[in-house]
């Protein structure tokens, strides 16, 4: 089986579950391929991107809330974008798991089974991934409030 996990460099937090997941999958015998969705989508400004984060969002808390919020939105239709779908296509997983909230908002629909880790200590509206099979998560009161959000 063929996995590929997406992930961001926001901390190291969902990086570090990725490589977790990557190291587990692995001595099970499957292939196992990690992206940074960030560096996929927006390969020419991921550096600025992470940049700006640890130097300006993660140090201030009302910045880092009001930025993150934009993800949030449990309403907004999942689209994959072109850059994540020839991705996608070239790679041929045969599940997809995620570990930043972000990922699971930009994928649709797809012919693959889609898990989402979540690697917050507190879980919001933009870890609900619309198309998730499942969550893997740390603790029973994150899995109660993933049941709260339906």
């Amino acid at each position: 089986m063929k996995v590929w996990i997406l992930t961001a460099r926001f901390g190291n937090g969902h990086f570090s579950a990725a490589k977790a997941l990557e190291e587990e999958y692995l001595e099970q015998g499957h292939e196992v391929v990690v992206s940074d969705m960030i560096r996929i989508l927006y390969p020419f400004l991921a550096s600025l991107i992470y940049g700006l984060f640890n130097a300006v969002i993660c140090r201030n808390s009302v910045i880092y809330n009001f930025a993150n919020s934009f993800g949030r939105n449990p309403l907004k239709e999942a689209n994959t974008p072109k850059l994540l779908m020839a991705a996608f296509e070239q790679i041929k997983p045969d599940l997809i798991i995620t570990t930043w909230s972000g990922c699971g908002r930009k994928l649709k629909e797809l012919p693959v089974p889609i898990y989402v880790c979540i690697t917050d200590i507190g879980v919001h509206a933009g870890w609900i991934c619309p198309y998730a099979e499942g969550y893997l998560v740390a603790t029973e009161d994150v899995a109660e409030k993933l049941r709260r959000f339906g």
